[in-house]
């Protein structure tokens, strides 16, 4: 997995997103594969380049304990 870039951690991501049946406040089903996922590190300060390998934005950005923290979010692609 070090050796995974950013693209492959997010289509990972995106996969699992999909296999759960995610309902928004309204009660309405939505497909995670119908958004844009973006990868958030150091805190949600920065975005990394989908090139970006894993183990190189973990050496840049892991926390004070060693962990590399994530956070995502979705953006419509299709209006």
């Amino acid at each position: 997995p070090r050796d995974f870039t950013m693209a492959e951690l997010m289509n990972i991501i995106r996969n699992k997103l999909s296999e759960a049946v995610l309902h928004n406040q309204a009660g309405q089903v939505y497909d995670a594969k119908t958004k844009g996922l973006i990868i958030l590190v150091g805190g949600g300060r920065f975005v990394p380049k989908q090139s970006d390998k894993l183990k190189d934005v973990h050496e840049t950005h892991k926390d004070e304990d060693g962990f590399l923290y994530l956070q995502y979010t979705e953006e419509n692609m299709y209006g």
